[in-house]
This record gives C-alpha cells, structure tokens and sequence, in this order.
C-alpha cells in the first residue's frame, strides 16, 4: 500500500507539472461553448441572421432550453470523451517511452503491477475532473446565455446522466493504454480512437450500434439504460484492456 500511494503521487507530480494537463481542460472546454453559441443563436434567430453564413449553418428548428442544451452536453461528453480520454492514457503510458523514461521508471523499488495501477487510478482522477470541468464550464456558458427550464430536478437528472456516461466512456478507453505499451507511444492509440468514432457511423447504418462498445456511452445518455448484452459487451472491452495492459507490463521485456 505504502508504494502504491507513493507511484500514485509521483504519476501525479508528473501530470501536474506537465503543459499536457491544462491544454486537455482547455479542449474539454471547448465543446460546451460551442453548444452554448449554438443555442444563443437558436434563441437569438435575428442574430443568425445578422452573421449570415456562419448562423446559417445552424438549425433553428430546435427549443433553445436546458433541457436541450444539457441534452447536447451529455452526448457531448459521449463524444469528446472517446477522443480525449484516450490522449489521456496514451500519454500517461506512451510518454514513459517517447522520453525514454521507462528504463528508470523499471528500476524503481515498486512492482510493475503497482506502477500499472497507480497510472490507471490518476487516469481515472484525471478524467473524472475533465468531465466535472466540462458540466461546471457547460453551467456557467447556460446561466450566461440565459436559457430557460432549469430546475434542481433536469439539472441532477442531467448531471448524474452526464457523470454516468463519461465513466462508461472511461471504461472503453482502457484498450488505449494496451495499445499504447503495444506500440511503445501515442499514435497508434489516438488513431485507434479516431477509428473507432469512424467505424461507429458505418455500424450506425447497419443497426448493430448496441453491439459496438464505443457507441454504448452515447446510447446510454440517449436511452438511460442499457441491454444486458450491451453492458456485458461495454464491461468485457474495459477488463480487457486493463487486463491486456497488466499483462503486457508482466510478462512482455520493456528494455
């Protein structure tokens, strides 16, 4: 216990000393103010008009509220969150080979187990204050636009709707952090995210999205629930990866 606390806060000294980390709350940062301009415009359809081309590519069909606009944000997260919680792990696990760090991390008097699992709990702790950033930049973006409908009960419907489906979302980045090791950097598992939203449109058309772990986070936020064979699919991608990630760190040479 006493090296795990002490991998987990050298993993976090890491992360907190790096430029990394607040470039990724800026990113999380950016979808919520997209959302609220477009819902300022839709409330605002004289302004559309008044910007032209640019307010023209929004639709103003739609209820500017908080219902709404929450809504936007909980699919939001089910987005971003693919692409963004992926960097997260394969920088955490990918830098300790582009700076050729993980030699000296080896020699250290921890097991690689315990090095493992402190990375995956500062992922966790990263990502979780990721998502708490992007809802509280979402509220204040609603609040300055003045959208109307919010009450205690849509805004706990909606943040515990919003919490749940970045966790899930956690869970399918876990094949990231074996691909990661696997490919000893960053790039294999950021195109493996970026592949997997592409192939998600494909499996869209052919109605088998229930069946494809990284569309599960965006159908529970939809839905509110999901099937057993969904959650039983959702749940065995992130044992394997983290399972793929242990093994790899067990029995795989990292010289």
């Amino acid at each position: 216990m006493k090296n795990l606390r002490a991998a987990i806060w050298s993993e976090s000294l890491k992360v907190l000393r790096s430029k990394v980390f607040w470039l990724t709350f800026l990113f999380f940062a950016i979808m919520p103010i997209m959302f609220g301009l477009m819902g300022f415009i839709q409330k605002n359809p004289e302004f559309a008009q008044s910007i032209g081309s640019i307010g023209a590519g929004v639709s103003l069909d739609g209820v500017a509220d908080w219902t709404s606009y929450l809504g936007d944000l909980k699919q939001g997260i089910a987005g971003v969150g693919l692409v963004g919680f992926a960097f997260v792990v394969s920088w955490i696990f990918g830098r300790e080979y582009s700076d050729r760090t993980i030699k000296d991390l080896l020699a250290l008097p921890v097991s690689r187990s315990c090095i493992v699992l402190s990375k995956f709990i500062v992922i966790s702790i990263w990502c979780i204050l990721l998502s708490l950033f992007m809802f509280i930049i979402g509220l204040i973006v609603g609040i300055v636009i003045d959208f109307e409908g919010l009450s205690a009960a849509v805004l706990i419907h909606s943040f515990y709707r919003f919490i749940a489906t970045a966790i899930l979302t956690m869970i399918i980045s876990t094949p990231a952090a074996f691909l990661a090791n696997y490919s000893r950097g960053y790039l294999v598992p950021l195109g493996f995210a970026i592949l997997t939203i592409i192939l998600g449109n494909f499996i869209g058309l052919m109605g088998l999205t229930q069946y494809y772990p990284w569309a599960l986070p965006s159908i529970y936020q939809d839905a509110g629930y999901l099937g057993s064979i969904s959650w039983s699919i959702l749940c065995l991608t992130g044992v394997l990866g983290l399972l793929g990630t242990f093994a790899w760190w067990r029995y795989t040479d990292q010289t």
